[in-house]
């Protein structure tokens, strides 16, 4: 289900954004009216933050800002600013936005996570960052007292803008404990709530914080979100339970029976109540009078999605929060194996067979079901972590370090255990590349081998084979190819002749076309990398997330797994 991340309330639309996209869902019936994903009218599939301004809603996504507006025929329209095409935003931090509000005069005010703020005013904006006196550049929220002066609810603490000029930080000497200043709930003119993370909810003058009582059952610092409605009711949420306060008098809600476990994710009030959000997709108003639930389509397991393996017809299988899944790039649709759900890994071989590695066995896909292949291996207690399939067989990693190759028959053992866990596996010929605690290892003779050239103070994050046969691995920042003849790794120049400089954020997965291509995926987006240029995908090439986990290339189509935002296809036909 679909984790709830943001709510905005207009007229009579109740917009949802959630891991899966944004929702607009009409509050007077709970239909969903439209399901936005990456694309012309949303920068990423994974939303994080919407407000409104008069009669435009602004929606932070992972990899922009989108606006939306009613047009003149009624249908709404989106304008999307994004790192690569700002328009006159060009100066605003818009990747990773965290956080959306309106400030006091009217300015539209960004959070971001990791490149402090974003202040757009009249059109165009700037960033506020560390260099400015920002306390951290990882940024919950800003909001606006009546009075101007604009706070920043930070990683590192509290701090103030006065003046446009001057920065104050707020520390223990204003009682606000040191730590993570998760959200600021403007409570009236002059006040604000604030959730600190591990510590509580403290109420905020200006100069002095003090925290609010707990309510007789919860702790309010395991809150996961608070609002304040403009009756002055604070509203808290957290892992089943939902408080609203006013006065100094906490009062539960109690929800339907089907949704008091839920683990509600966010809160946003006004003077007639709340609307919450759960971190599995429900919705409900609580407290408004009118009754509202809405629960949000079925989708993945969970947001981050890796060890994808495609079968070259259209078809992927991935791991999901350790169960499998099967896609149809086609029809467009998925299902959920019914896999035992402790799979780590996910393997094709070359005749379409299906394997999967579990924490206790490796198995493959029968016609009534899934097979043991019923390892025999010398550990007497086993945790298998990565498989690749061959035209020679399985190659199975484990937990203590050792690989194992299965021939159909017999298990045989290619490499001891040395007590680093084996992450991936790539076959090559007769022996197989390893990723081991971000060291990269070969199996010889019973042994790893590992060769020099590769920086020893920087993590390998990925190892890919080119169709010519040559490897290619990439720490964070750099690439590096392996000379067979000099058994040693040396700078990728023949993929890289625009130098790592030409990408955007650290290099996560590595993959090539069938025609040789190199395609690269960071923690910023997927590039295609050329001799000359890099092309970088974007939303409207059907890039639904920013964070990338693993590729895998099926003949003219790029499957896309994310750390966070489930998984995308591409075709790649038209856009080298």
């Amino acid at each position: 289900m679909p984790a709830v991340r943001a709510l905005c309330h207009t007229g009579n639309l109740l917009w949802v954004g959630t891991a899966a996209g944004l929702y607009l869902v009409d509050i007077r019936n709970g239909t969903v009216l439209a399901h936005e994903v990456a694309g012309e009218k949303l920068p990423s599939t994974s939303v994080r933050a919407i407000a409104a301004k008069g009669d435009s809603v602004f929606v932070g996504t992972d990899a922009g800002l989108a606006m939306f507006r009613r047009g003149k025929d009624g249908t709404i329209e989106s304008r999307v600013f994004v790192p690569a095409a700002p328009g006159p935003l060009k100066k605003v931090p818009l990747a990773r936005i965290a956080g959306l509000g309106v400030g006091a005069n009217g300015d539209v005010l960004l959070a971001t996570s990791g490149r402090g703020a974003g202040i757009i005013t009249r059109g165009r904006g700037y960033a506020i960052t560390r260099r400015d006196s920002l306390l951290d550049d990882k940024v919950f929220a800003v909001a606006d007292r009546a009075d101007g002066t604009r706070y920043f609810a930070t990683s590192m603490g509290l701090c103030a803008q006065v003046r446009d000029t001057v920065f104050v930080s707020f520390q223990a000497g204003a009682g606000i404990p040191r730590g993570e200043v998760r959200a600021l709930a403007p409570a009236d003119r002059k006040t604000f709530y604030l959730l600190v993370a591990n510590h509580g909810v403290f109420r905020f003058d200006g100069a002095h914080a003090a925290e609010v009582k707990s309510p007789p059952d919860v702790r309010l610092r395991d809150a996961i979100a608070i609002s304040a409605g403009s009756d002055g009711t604070l509203w808290a949420v957290g892992d089943g339970w939902i408080y609203a306060r006013r006065g100094s008098k906490w009062t539960r809600v109690t929800p339907p029976e089907s949704d008091r476990a839920a683990r509600w994710t966010v809160v946003v009030a006004d003077g007639a109540g709340a609307f919450v959000g759960s971190s599995d997709g429900r919705v409900l108003a609580v407290n408004r009078g009118g009754a509202l639930r809405v629960v949000l389509p079925v989708g993945l397991p969970a947001a981050r999605v890796e060890s994808i393996a495609a079968d070259g017809t259209g078809t992927a299988w991935f791991v999901c929060d350790g169960q499998l899944v099967r896609a149809d790039a086609a029809a467009r649709t998925f299902t959920t194996d019914d896999a035992p759900s402790d799979v780590r890994a996910i393997a094709l071989s070359p005749v379409g067979e299906v394997w999967t590695a579990g924490r206790w066995s490796v198995r493959h896909r029968a016609a009534d079901g899934w097979a043991d292949a019923h390892p025999d291996v010398a550990e007497p207690d086993p945790s298998f972590t990565a498989l690749v399939a061959d035209g020679r067989g399985v190659w199975v990693g484990t937990a203590s370090g050792a690989l194992y190759r299965y021939d159909g028959g017999l298990w045989l053992r290619m490499a001891r255990a040395s007590g680093a866990r084996v992450d991936e596996i790539h076959a090559a010929d007769e022996s197989a590349w390893s990723l081991r605690d971000g060291r990269l290892y070969r199996s010889e003779d019973g042994r790893w081998r590992h060769y020099a050239g590769i920086d020893s103070a920087a993590a390998v994050v990925d190892v890919a084979r080119s169709p010519g046969g040559v490897w290619v691995a990439a720490t964070e920042t750099d690439l590096y190819a392996f000379d067979e003849a000099k058994r040693a790794w040396k700078p990728g120049r023949d993929w890289s002749a625009s130098g790592p400089g030409a990408l955007r954020g650290r290099m996560r997965a590595l993959s090539f076309d069938a025609e040789g291509r190199f395609i690269v995926g960071t923690t910023e987006g997927v590039a295609l990398w050329g001799a000359k240029s890099v092309r970088w995908l974007t939303a409207g090439d059907g890039l639904g997330g920013a964070h990338v986990a693993d590729l895998a290339v099926d003949g003219d189509r790029l499957w896309i797994g994310f750390a966070e935002d489930g998984v995308s296809v591409i075709s790649l036909r038209e856009l080298w």
